[in-house]
C-alpha cells in the first residue's frame, strides 16, 4: 500500500494531474462540492486506493438502496469457536428468546453477534434483521428505528405499537439489536416486542444486561493469550509490519488484557513503532488519564488507556478532526467531515486517511458513496476530549449548519429528476438529521429545524408518527417564523390526518393562510398541495381539484418537476371521482410518458398506481394489471407506502374479476393485514367499496373455509413475498395459479 503523507500543493497537483490553482482553491475551501473527477484524482494522489474511489458521491446514475443485509466480514473471527458453538445451538433450539451478549467495551460483542447471526440466517423462516442502535441518541427513537429497519411504515392511522405488533405477531425472525447499553431506558420496549411477536428471537449486545424477564446473559470474555497473540500478529501483518519477537507480542497482549479492540489498535501502530517501544508506551499509558478513569473496571481502564495512547500519537490536526467527528450519528461523508471540521476537502481527505490507518475510524462501503464511522468507544473518548477542550459547542453548531445546508440542497434535489437518488441520500443521513434537529430545538433555533422538517422525505418514507413528534415540538416554539410555521404545518396536517382529521384540516388551513402572506412560492405550493390531499380524502372534490391545479402551476414555476407530477397525478384521481375517467386517463398517459423519459422511479410508481384505478373503472383489467405489477416490481421495499397499499388492493380487485379467486383471496389476506396495521383511513371510499365487492365475490366462489385459509397465507407474508406474489403470477386473465410462497 502506498504511504499516506502530508503533501504540498505542488506535489498534490503533480500526482493528481490537477492544476495548482485547483488544489489551492480546494484548500482555501472555495469549492465545498468538488466535482467527482477532481476527488477521484485527489484520492489516487493521496494513495487511498481503488477501494476508496467513491469518497464523494459519483456523478453517474445511482441505484436505489437495497434492503439492508448483514455486513460482510472482512477479517476472520479468532478465538470464539467455543462461544459460537454454544450460542448458535442455544438460539437454534429456541432455548432462549432473548440472549444478551455482555462484556467490556472492545471485547468483541458485536463481531461475535454478527457471526452468530450469519450462521443462523437460514434457521429462521423470516431471516435475520440487524438494527444498529449506536447512532440513536434518544430512547424514544428505539421502536421507530427498529420499525424502520424492518420496513414497517408509520402511516399514522394507528399507533406505531399497533403497526409493529400486527406485522410481527407471526414472524419467525432473529432480531439483532447492537449497542443497547446507552438506551437501557428503552429495555421495556424490547420486552414488549418479545410479547408482541411470540415466534421472534432477540439477540442483543450491551455492556450491561437489559434486566428483562426471560433474559439469557452470556458474558463475552477477553481472548486467551494464545488467541490474543494470533490476533495481534495477523493484524500487524495486515498493517504491513513484520511479525516480530513472540515474547514481546505476548507481553503487549497481556498488557492489553487480551481485549480484541485494544489489540487491533495497538497492532495498527506497529508500522510506526518497534514492538519494544510500543510496549514501553503502553506501560506508561496508565498515567495518560490520571483522575478520569480510576473508578472504572480494570478492563475498561485498559481500553480507555489504549485509546488515549493511540490518540496521543496523533498530530494536532488529527486530534481536532477526531473530536469534530464525535458529533456525527450513523456515519458521515468526506464533504460533511470537511464542513464540521472547518477544513477544505483536500486536507480532510489526508487527515481521514491517517485516522483510517490508525484504526480509529472505519469505512462503511456503499454503492453510491463512501461513508465513515467511528467505534462507539472511540467516539465517547474523543467526545470527552472535545468537551474538556471547549470545542464541542462550535463543532455542534457547524454540524447543525451543515445538516441544514444539506436539507436545503436535498429539498431542491428531491424536486427534480434525481429525486430517487436524493431520497436515498437523505435516508442515509436520517440519524444526523435527528441529532441536528435536537440541537437546534434545544438552542431555540426552530427555523433551522423547520428546514429539515420541510423535506418531503418524512412523508414519502412513511415516518408520519416521528414527523408529528418533531413538528409538534417545533410548532411550540414562539420564535418559529411565519414562513417556517406554514411549511411545518402543511406537512403536519398530512401526517396527523389518520389520527385526527379535525386537527389535520385546521393545521392545513392555517398553513395556507400563513403561506399566502409569506411571499414564498415553494411554501405556498406545498400548502395547497396538502390542502388538496385532505380535500380529496373527505370527498370535497371541487376544492381538491382547485388545489391540485394551483399546486401544479406553482411547482412548475419553481421548476419542481417531481412535485408538479405528484399534483398532476392527484388531479387525475379527483377528475375520475368527478365522473370523467377518460379525461383522467389522458392526463395520466401524458404524465407517464414524461416520467418514463425523465427516468425517475418513485413518481412513475405513483402514476402507474393511479392509472391502474382509472383502468379498473374502465374495465380494462389486462392493462391495469400490467401497470400495477410494474409499480410493485419497482418497490422491493415499501417506500411510498400509500401507493403500494393501494396497488395491492387493485391487484386483489383485478384477480377477483378475471377468474383467479385463489390469487385474489391471498391478496385479500395481505390487504386485510395492511388495513389492520395502518388503519382504515388509508382507503378512500371508492377503493374500499371495490375491495368489499371483490371479497364477497371470491368468498362465495371458494367457500368460507378455503377463502379463510388462503387469507391466512396472505396475512403471514413478508413485504418481499407480497411483491413476489404480485409480480410472479400469471398475467393472463382467467388463469388461476397457486403462487409460490
Amino acid at each position: 500500500m502506498r504511504k499516506r503523507a502530508n503533501l504540498s500543493q505542488e506535489e498534490l497537483a503533480e500526482r493528481s494531474g490537477l492544476s495548482v490553482s485547483a488544489v489551492r482553491a480546494l484548500e482555501r475551501g472555495r469549492r465545498r462540492r468538488p466535482y467527482p473527477r477532481t476527488v477521484r484524482a485527489l484520492i489516487d494522489a493521496l494513495g487511498l486506493g481503488a477501494q476508496d474511489s467513491t469518497l464523494l458521491e459519483a456523478a453517474d446514475a445511482q441505484r436505489p438502496a437495497a434492503e439492508p443485509v448483514l455486513p460482510t466480514a472482512r477479517t476472520r473471527l479468532i478465538g470464539r469457536a467455543s462461544d459460537m458453538a454454544a450460542l448458535v445451538g442455544q438460539l437454534n433450539s429456541r432455548g432462549a428468546r432473548l440472549l444478551t451478549l455482555t462484556g467490556a467495551g472492545g471485547v468483541g460483542k458485536t463481531r461475535l453477534a454478527l457471526e452468530i447471526a450469519r450462521q443462523l440466517a437460514h434457521s429462521f423462516a423470516d431471516g435475520v434483521k440487524l438494527v444498529s442502535l449506536a447512532p440513536v441518541r434518544d430512547s424514544a427513537l428505539v421502536l421507530p428505528t427498529i420499525a424502520g429497519s424492518l420496513g414497517i411504515p408509520d402511516m399514522g392511522g394507528v399507533s406505531l405499537h399497533t403497526a409493529v405488533r400486527t406485522y410481527l405477531r407471526e414472524r419467525q425472525l432473529l432480531l439483532l439489536l447492537d449497542n443497547v447499553e446507552h438506551l437501557l431506558d428503552a429495555a421495556p420496549e424490547i420486552g414488549w416486542l418479545l410479547d408482541a411477536a411470540p415466534a421472534m428471537t432477540v439477540l442483543a449486545t450491551s455492556r450491561a444486561p437489559l434486566h428483562l424477564n426471560g433474559e439469557h446473559i452470556h458474558a463475552v470474555e477477553p481472548l486467551t493469550i494464545e488467541h490474543a497473540t494470533e490476533l495481534f500478529t495477523e493484524r500487524a501483518f495486515q498493517a504491513g509490519s513484520n511479525r516480530g519477537d513472540p515474547d514481546l507480542v505476548h507481553a503487549i497482549c497481556d498488557r492489553l488484557d487480551r481485549l480484541p479492540l485494544a489489540i487491533e489498535l495497538a497492532a495498527s501502530r506497529t508500522r510506526l513503532l518497534p514492538l519494544a517501544d510500543l510496549l514501553a508506551h503502553l506501560d506508561r499509558s496508565h498515567d495518560l488519564l490520571a483522575g478520569g478513569t480510576r473508578d472504572l473496571p480494570a478492563r475498561q481502564r485498559t481500553l480507555r488507556d489504549t485509546i488515549a495512547w493511540s490518540y496521543d500519537l496523533l498530530t494536532p490536526d488529527e486530534q481536532a478532526m477526531l473530536q469534530a467527528l464525535t458529533v456525527f450519528a450513523g456515519g458521515w461523508t468526506v464533504e460533511a467531515a470537511a464542513a464540521v471540521a472547518d477544513l477544505d476537502v483536500a486536507t480532510t481527505l489526508q487527515v481521514l486517511g491517517r485516522l483510517l490507518d490508525a484504526s480509529l475510524i472505519t469505512r462503511q462501503p456503499d454503492d453510491d458513496e463512501t461513508r465513515f464511522t467511528v467505534l462507539e468507544t472511540v467516539r465517547v473518548f474523543a467526545l470527552a476530549r472535545a468537551e474538556a477542550n471547549g470545542v464541542l459547542p462550535q463543532v455542534r453548531a457547524r454540524h447543525a449548519a451543515h445538516v441544514v445546508g444539506f436539507a436545503e440542497a436535498a429539498l431542491l434535489g428531491m424536486e427534480g429528476p434525481d429525486r430517487d437518488a436524493w431520497f436515498d441520500r437523505v435516508h442515509r443521513e436520517r440519524d444526523n438529521l435527528r441529532v441536528a434537529m435536537r440541537w437546534l430545538l434545544d438552542q431555540g433555533q426552530a427555523d433551522g429545524c423547520a428546514t429539515v422538517l420541510f423535506l418531503s422525505y418524512w412523508i414519502i418514507s412513511d415516518q408520519l408518527g416521528e414527523y408529528r413528534r418533531w413538528a409538534g415540538e417545533a410548532l411550540s416554539h414562539e420564535s418559529l417564523g411565519a414562513r417556517a410555521r406554514a411549511g411545518v404545518l402543511a406537512l403536519y396536517g398530512f401526517a396527523v390526518f389518520g389520527s385526527d382529521r379535525a386537527e389535520a384540516v385546521q393545521a392545513v388551513e392555517e398553513a395556507v393562510r400563513l403561506a399566502r402572506g409569506a411571499d414564498d412560492l415553494r411554501v405556498w405550493a406545498v400548502a395547497v398541495l396538502m390542502r388538496g390531499h385532505l380535500a380529496m380524502w373527505v370527498a370535497d372534490n371541487e376544492l381538491a381539484a382547485e388545489s391540485f391545479i394551483e399546486a401544479e402551476s406553482s411547482f412548475r414555476r419553481l421548476g419542481a418537476t417531481s412535485d408538479a407530477a405528484t399534483a398532476r397525478a392527484s388531479l387525475a384521481s379527483v377528475t375520475m371521482s368527478l365522473g370523467r375517467p377518460e379525461e383522467a386517463g389522458r392526463i395520466l398517459v401524458e404524465l407517464e410518458a414524461e416520467l418514463r423519459q425523465a427516468g425517475g422511479t418513485l413518481d412513475l410508481v405513483v402514476t402507474l398506481v393511479y392509472r391502474g384505478l382509472v383502468l379498473i373503472r374502465l374495465g380494462d383489467w389486462d392493462r391495469a394489471e400490467r401497470l400495477v405489477r410494474e409499480a410493485m416490481a419497482s418497490s422491493r421495499r415499501p417506500r411510498a407506502g400509500f401507493a403500494m397499499i393501494y396497488a395491492v388492493h387493485y391487484l386483489e380487485i383485478i384477480a377477483a374479476h378475471t377468474g383467479r379467486p385463489h390469487r385474489s383471496a391471498r391478496l385479500a389476506g395481505v390487504t386485510s393485514r395492511l388495513v389492520e396495521q395502518f388503519g382504515p383511513f388509508i382507503l378512500d371510499r371508492v377503493v374500499e367499496q371495490l375491495t368489499k365487492q371483490a371479497v364477497a365475490t371470491v368468498a362465495a366462489e371458494l367457500g368460507p373455509d378455503l377463502f379463510d385459509a388462503l387469507c391466512r397465507e396472505g396475512q403471514a407474508m413478508t413485504w418481499s413475498q407480497v411483491v413476489d406474489l404480485a409480480t410472479d403470477g400469471s398475467s393472463t386473465p382467467g388463469v388461476d395459479v397457486l403462487h409460490k410462497r
